[in-house]
Parts: C-alpha cells; structure tokens; sequence
C-alpha cells in the first residue's frame, strides 16, 4: 500500500512540475505573441482576453501598452447590450404572466398568490 501512495505522490507531482512548466512557457511566450500580432487582431484579442479575466487582473491587462483604446468602447458596447437584454428578458416575463408574484392577466393583476418554492 506504500508503494502505491508513493507512486500517486510521485505522478502527482510530476503532473504539477509540468502544469508549472506548461504556465511559464505560456507567459514567456505571451509578450512576444501579443507583439506579433496586427492591430486587427488586437482588439478582439483583448476584449475576450479582458472578458475572462478577474477584476483585478482585468484592471492590470487594461493598461497594457499594446491595448488598443477601442477595447473600451468594445466593453461599454457589451455591457449597454448586456443591460438591453437583461431588461428585455424582465419585459419578456412581466408580459408572460410570469412575474414576480406569479401569473397575472395582461393588465397585470394577480390570478394567484406567489408561490413559496
């Protein structure tokens, strides 16, 4: 039973060294790939790269010297349309009958109590 833990410690730790080797490879080859790339591609590149990233590091990659200032506007785009459908999909329900308080007729008045689920 030893030998089994070891060997699980041992691929275990192995799979980590390559996991780190394969992060550092990626972050020694990103400055150079985001060089390369044209300025078509930057932006795009940006955008999805910043649509991922955590707040904080979405902050850290925004002043990127390389980052186009397009990519604001990209996200405020993105988010006005993001708020459109969150307000068209709220529109959606209330006029289905399925809002907050259950089915309602189509002027909004209650057919039953809201359902405690």
């Amino acid at each position: 039973m030893a030998n089994l833990w070891r060997a699980l410690e041992k691929q275990a730790k192995a799979t980590d060294n390559e996991d780190r080797l394969r992060a550092r490879a990626i972050n020694a080859t990103m400055p150079r790939s985001i060089a390369a790339f044209g300025d078509d591609a930057l932006e795009p590149f940006f955008f999805a790269f910043e649509c991922l990233a955590a707040a904080a590091n979405f902050c850290r990659i925004a002043t990127h010297l390389l980052r186009p200032e397009v990519v604001d506007e990209m996200h405020e785009d993105a988010d006005e349309e993001e708020a459109r459908a969150a307000a068209e999909a709220e529109k959606l329900a209330t006029v289905s009958g399925q809002g907050k308080f259950g089915r309602t007729t189509a002027e909004g008045v209650a057919l039953n109590t809201p359902s405690i689920n």
